[in-house]
Order: structure tokens, then C-alpha cells, then sequence
């Protein structure tokens, strides 16, 4: 292609351009005389200071009089693709994102568009070549593995930690990357010494025998099958949904288009990927954000492919460029996994909603419990609902019970351990079956006090307790991760000898496990004891090879748990979800009980659930005890209903923050100002968490009947709140 002269005077043509990490803005650029084909989405190379950056166009072409700049400051784009690395889908869905969530184009192009995997290259005298980066993938084509019998005597603690990890099965360079800079080092060393073999990862591609449906899961596939829209599947746990999403995906990758699967936690993606790979004659990518560059290569790959694909990924998924998915798959659509919260504040669950919509795609949402919102449009017909009501084969939903931790006769072996949860776990051990445990604190005590003065020990950065954590003994903070070693005095009063820990973290429980329970083979599924998804493959493989005995886990034991043997859960309290300062905190509690709930009696063999509480009567809990969705939701609604929360209203919040504590709420209290009738507004006042790596938080809450002039607040508080850090929240899915 030849060179032309640029436009000049009126019809000289301008676009915006995205450049990541420049600012945080959209740059204006001239348009060439040969850029006529410019679009949203696009590739471009234009000149940045001294140098040629890659970024992407992030308008229409528009008349350089309209954008009233000065010509002589504008520079001209070099080079610029002709196929986009956004399809219009999802720009289109990014545009809803913006207007919807009031994100700035900028801001939500740099938290959602990923620029690794992919690399360009010259095409002519103007053009771009997108193509998967190649050279990255060769990387994440190795599993490294421990060659038997191989026992090096490691002197590093990287090193150590490193094989430590291996040993749990193969790993990947993504896989040590949080240990070693530069993985490559030591695995080539420690091949060169005969410890270590690399082998191909196994092809994903071999199909098998389509699922055998039962007549229920028939049905849910014929009612969905081919039915662009948005639609509710409801299944209690066990019920078989993914076999649905299988033969749905298989229908659409035979009528030639893409299939988009989202799950809540990057830890599922793989497992999932696999589900869908084992049956589908078709390639399968993982997408999100932990991939490493090769990783994410493999997964541009297959999303960019001419062929029909499927890509599995967590919320970061949804923003691949996969053209036009002809079905999108949201697994546990309930879950709060789907929301961003660090620089933007968006659902990617109604996000891929929207996307379904303008890619003319069927759109499932999968749950066993589905949130107040979501059932609300089902039962009001705005969307679809199709429901599994029974678990496949021969298994039934496991016999719940609640156990009264204020009973006497219940006092067990462990402060946190009832006898019943006790003598339930003894007996489900004799019969050589498994166990669930099920706590949502970490560490070995959540916290820790003062006899003396009383005070608990807190990060002096954060409004929160500090956590005692085991090997090593330390105190971690769980807002900001900062940690200090375990000393005896105390922080507040500085006298010795008198600190107390207190509470029960999964460390504690595994750790007490060992003597109460001798002989017993005992794994720990938590954010500390793993830190990539192969250490999660690892831990679930064991247990679904039957190599553990009991399984002690926070909420990452909710989900994606399949085992025919394990037959006991024990929830060791519920209380603290049941009591959160937060008008969400009966449903959330509800799903998490109905959840882990779910991981028992998958097999021939009944499962049961015991949940202890000091709260045996709580309307919530006896709801959950039976996974009865319909008693929960029949009682919460009509309290929504009393208050006008969602989904009878509208909900907006204002955040601030920063070091000046007062200096912020005097900005807030003058920034918040009385709209009338048609707005409520709450605050501004300390946020829940009160502060947070160093800054102080001030929030308002605003209420309406209709969105509009919560949109109009939010909007004129965010242009008042001047330099002052101020994150503006719509829908707000949590008020910490």
C-alpha cells in the first residue's frame, strides 16, 4: 500500500486512540488519508514522545473541527490493523459498560483488555498482522515432574519451596513464577542433574461419548437449545448443569459458532476446561488473569482461531476477543467472584448478559442459588426459567442437621469441635469415606487480645485484626498482607506475657485434627496453603483419589468439589456470615450453606451435613438445611420489599478515600447534598472497614425507585470530590 498525503484544514479526520499505562486517558491522533477504514477496536503504532507505541483505536473517526484541538498538536497514526483485536460485540459491550457503570473509556480498556499472548507485526507501508505470540507459547508447553526417587539435599528456601510444590505433580513455569523471577533457571539445572523430567501436556482435543442426559437435563437443553436471550438455570447442587452446558456448547459449536464459559474462580477454570475438552470435538482455552505470557498465547490462540472454540476463564474472559459467542455460559452466576472491585467497580455477570445481547448469543445463567436480583427477573418473567430439581443417578440431597453450640451435652474434644460434628467424622472415617470442613477463617486464630488492657493487636494500617499464622508464627494482616513476627508483648500496653490468641482459623482446625483424629490424612484448601491452580489441582486430586481423609478449606472447598465419597460436611460456623453488617448477608449466607452443603453425597452413598451455630432457629439456616431456594426467597423479598432494596430499588455509593481523615469527611459532608424526594442519601460516614493501607475510608449510600438520579448524584459528587480519591459505585454489591 502506498503512501497518500494527509487530509488537511476541514476534512482533516481525527480518532481516539487507547495507549496502556500513558496516563489513563484516551489520546487524540490524526487520521491518514489511507485510514478510512478506522474503527473501534482496531490496532494502531503511533508516535508517543520518542517513541512508537502499540494501542488501540477507541472511537468512531470524527472531523478534526468537531474535536476542537489544535492541529499543530496533533501527531498522525503510523500503522493500523484491518482486523480488530476487539470484536464488535464486545466493544459494544465495553460502550455498556461505560455508560452503565460511569467508567471512563480509558480506565476500563486498562483493567479489561488484556495486551499479552498476542504480537503484530509490519503488513505493507500501513498495515498490522495480529497473530498469538508464538515464541512465548513454547514455555507452556512443558510440564516439569519430579523424577522418581529423586531426594536433592536443598539448601535454599526457594529452592526448597519450589520442590515442595512439584511434589505435589507436574507444574508449569506460570506455576513457580511467584517463587523465581526466572523459573527456567533452576529447572534446567536440576534436569541436568537427572531430578527433573518435562513432558508435552496431554491434547484437549480428543472427544468422547456424548453425556447420557436424564430426562430432566433433556429437557432443560431443549427448553434453552437455540433461544438467544438470557436465561435462569436453576439446579440444586449435583443436579447435572454441566452436562447441559456441554450439549448446549456441542449444539453451537455445530452450527459453527463460539462458546464463552465464565466460572467465578481462576482455581475452576482448569477442571472445567477439562469436563469440556473430554467431550468436545473441539479446541479449548483458558483465559484469566494469572496466565503467564505462553499461557495466555495458547489461549489468544484458540479465542482468535477462525474455527469454532470454546474458551473457559474467570471474569477477564468475558473480555477476550472471541467473536461473536453464539453461547455464553455463567457458572455459579450467584457468586461475587464476577465483580471487580480494585480500580473499576463493574458485574461481569450483567456485563456478559450484555454481551450475549449484542452477539445475538443464548446467555445461561447456572445456579443453584441464584441471587435476589436474578430470581426476581425469573419469577417476573424477564427472563426465562428452567430448573433440575433432582441430583443425577441414584443421589440424593444430603440429611442436614444444626448443631447448638451453646448445648452443653454438644461440648467436644476442641473448643471449635462439637461432639456430634466428632462422633459424625469418627464414624464417616470407619466406613472409609471422606470429609468436608468447612471454615471461612484462615490463619490459625483470627485474632489476638490483650488480658491486660484488652485491646486486640491491629495493623497499624489497616482497620482490622491482625491474624496469627503457624509455620512461621507471625501476624499477617489480610487487607494489606503485611506480616510481623510473633512477639510477646503487648502493642497497646507493651506488658509481656499477656496476649491471648482467639477465634478458629483453618490452620488451627487441620493442625487439632492430627491429634484428635491420629492416623488421619489430613489437606487444607485456603488461600495460604495454595498459591497457583496446579497446588488446587494437586489438593482436589488427592481427594478424589482418596489419598485424603478430610478436607479443611474456606470457601474455595464450595465450589467445583465433585467426589462421590465424600459423604460428611461440617460447617464449624455459620454465625459470622449469618451477622454481617451488610442487608445481603442472609442470602449470601444462605448460598454458602446451600454450597458447601452440595459437596456431599455425590455418589450411591447419602451424604449428610452437620452445621454448628448458636443460632439453631434462624430462619436462614433451617432454609439452607434443606436447599429450599423458594421458602428462602419467599421470606427475604418481601423484607426487600419493605425496604426497598434491590431488587424494588436502586442502590449508588460515593467512597473516599485518603490519609487526612478529617480532611476527607469535611470534603464529603460538602460534596453530599440533598436531592430531594426522588433520592435518599445515608452518610457520609466511616466506611465498615474504616481503613485500609494507610487510608481512611468515608462512604454515602444513595437510594432510589429508579436508577436515573442516582446516576445524577453519583456523577455530580465524583466532579465536586476534586483531587480527592473518590470511586463511585453502581449496584454496589458489598458496602465494606
Amino acid at each position: 500500500m502506498t503512501r497518500r498525503p494527509d487530509r488537511n484544514g476541514d476534512n482533516q479526520r481525527v480518532v481516539d486512540i487507547f495507549l496502556p499505562r500513558r496516563g489513563g486517558r484516551l489520546w487524540t491522533y490524526k487520521l491518514p488519508d489511507w485510514g478510512d477504514h478506522a474503527r473501534p477496536g482496531l490496532v494502531i503504532q503511533a508516535p508517543f514522545g520518542r517513541q512508537v507505541l502499540t494501542g488501540i483505536v477507541a472511537s468512531a473517526p470524527r472531523s478534526l473541527s468537531d474535536a476542537d484541538i489544535d492541529p499543530a498538536a496533533l501527531k498522525s497514526i503510523q500503522r493500523m490493523s484491518s482486523d480488530g483485536l476487539i470484536p464488535t460485540d464486545l466493544w459494544q459491550t465495553l460502550e455498556w459498560c461505560s455508560r452503565y457503570y460511569l467508567i471512563s473509556c480509558a480506565r476500563l480498556l486498562e483493567h479489561t483488555i488484556s495486551f499479552n499472548g498476542w504480537r503484530i507485526e509490519n503488513d505493507g507501508d500501513t498495515g498490522l498482522l495480529i497473530h498469538a505470540d508464538e515464541k512465548r507459547r513454547s514455555d507452556i508447553n512443558w510440564q516439569y515432574c519430579i523424577v522418581p526417587g529423586a531426594e536433592p539435599d536443598l539448601r535454599s528456601p526457594k529452592a526448597r519451596a519450589a520442590w515442595d510444590r512439584l511434589r505435589q505433580g507436574p507444574v508449569q513455569l506460570s506455576d513457580l513464577a511467584d517463587i523465581y523471577a526466572d523459573p527456567r533457571r533452576p529447572l534446567r539445572d536440576w534436569m541436568a542433574r537427572s531430578w527433573l523430567t518435562r513432558a508435552e501436556p496431554e491434547d484437549l482435543r480428543s472427544a468422547g461419548p456424548p453425556p447420557v442426559l436424564t430426562t430432566e437435563q433433556d429437557q432443560a437443553v431443549a427448553a434453552l437449545s437455540g433461544s438467544q436471550g438470557t436465561h435462569l438455570l436453576e439446579g440444586i447442587t449435583g443436579s447435572g448443569k454441566t452436562e447441559v452446558y456441554i450439549e448446549l456448547a456441542r449444539q453451537t459449536l455445530s452450527a459453527g459458532r463460539n462458546v464463552l464459559v465464565l466460572v467465578p474462580e481462576i482455581a475452576l477454570c482448569g477442571r472445567i476446561a477439562e469436563r469440556f475438552a473430554d467431550a468436545l470435538d473441539a479446541p479449548v482455552g483458558i483465559w484469566h488473569s494469572a496466565l503467564a505470557g505462553g499461557a495466555r498465547a495458547v489461549g489468544f490462540n484458540i479465542a482468535w482461531r477462525d474455527s469454532p472454540s470454546v474458551l473457559v476463564g474467570a471474569r477477564s474472559a468475558l473480555f477476550a476477543p472471541l467473536d461473536s459467542p453464539g453461547l455464553i455460559v455463567v457458572d455459579e452466576a450467584h457468586d461475587s467472584g464476577y465483580v471487580y472491585g480494585e480500580g473499576i467497580h463493574l458485574n461481569g455477570r450483567n456485563a456478559a448478559i450484555q454481551r450475549g445481547r449484542y452477539a445475538a448469543a443464548t446467555v445461561v445463567l447456572g445456579t443453584a442459588t441464584p441471587d435476589m436480583e436474578i430470581a426476581a427477573a425469573a419469577r417476573g418473567g424477564r427472563m426465562s426459567h428452567v430448573r433440575l430439581r433432582q441430583r443425577i443417578g441414584t443421589a440424593k440431597l444430603p440429611q442436614a442437621a444444626v448443631v447448638d453450640l451453646e448445648d452443653p451435652i454438644e461440648r467436644g474434644p476442641a473448643s471449635w469441635l462439637s461432639k456430634s460434628l466428632h462422633d459424625a467424622i469418627r464414624d464417616t472415617l470407619a466406613r472409609n469415606e471422606q470429609v468436608v470442613l468447612f471454615r471461612n477463617r484462615r490463619a490459625f486464630h483470627p485474632a489476638v487480645t490483650c488480658t491486660n488492657c484488652g485491646n486486640a493487636q491491629r495493623c497499624p494500617t489497616c482497620d482490622c485484626d491482625l491474624s496469627l499464622h503457624a509455620k512461621p508464627v507471625e501476624l499477617r494482616c489480610h487487607i494489606c498482607g503485611r506480616s510481623e513476627p510473633w512477639q510477646e508483648a503487648c502493642r497497646t500496653c507493651d506488658v509481656t506475657g499477656t496476649l491471648k490468641p482467639v477465634g478458629t482459623g483453618t490452620q488451627r482446625i487441620a493442625t487439632e485434627l492430627e491429634s484428635i483424629f491420629p492416623g488421619a490424612r489430613i489437606d487444607r484448601l485456603d488461600r495460604d496453603q495454595v498459591t497457583s491452580a496446579s497446588r488446587v489441582h494437586g489438593i482436589l486430586d488427592r481427594l478424589a483419589a482418596g489419598e485424603t481423609d478430610i478436607l479443611v478449606g474456606t470457601q474455595m472447598v464450595a465450589k467445583g468439589l465433585d467426589v462421590a465419597n465424600v459423604t460428611l460436611v461440617g460447617i464449624v460456623n455459620i454465625d459470622g456470615a449469618i451477622h454481617m453488617a451488610d442487608f445481603r448477608s442472609s442470602e449470601r449466607a444462605f448460598q454458602l450453606i446451600c454450597q458447601v452443603s452440595g459437596r456431599a453425597g455425590r455418589g450411591t452413598r447419602p451424604g449428610h451435613v452437620l452445621v454448628q451455630t448458636r443460632h439453631p432457629n434462624h430462619p436462614t439456616i433451617l432454609a439452607g438445611l434443606t436447599q429450599d431456594f423458594d421458602l428462602f426467597y419467599d421470606r427475604e423479598i418481601n423484607a426487600r420489599q419493605a425496604t426497598r432494596l434491590p431488587p424494588f430499588g436502586s442502590l449508588g455509593r460515593v467512597l473516599w478515600s485518603g490519609p487526612d481523615r478529617n480532611a476527607i469527611m469535611d470534603l464529603a459532608r460538602r460534596t453530599v447534598r440533598d436531592y430531594g424526594k426522588d433520592i435518599r442519601i445515608l452518610g457520609p460516614a466511616l466506611a465498615p472497614l474504616e481503613r485500609a493501607r494507610g487510608d481512611w475510608r468515608i462512604h454515602a449510600l444513595g437510594k432510589a425507585e429508579t436508577a436515573e438520579p442516582l446516576r445524577r448524584w453519583l456523577i455530580d459528587t465524583r466532579n465536586a470530590s476534586g483531587q480527592v480519591r473518590c470511586e463511585i459505585q453502581v449496584d454496589p454489591t458489598s458496602i465494606y
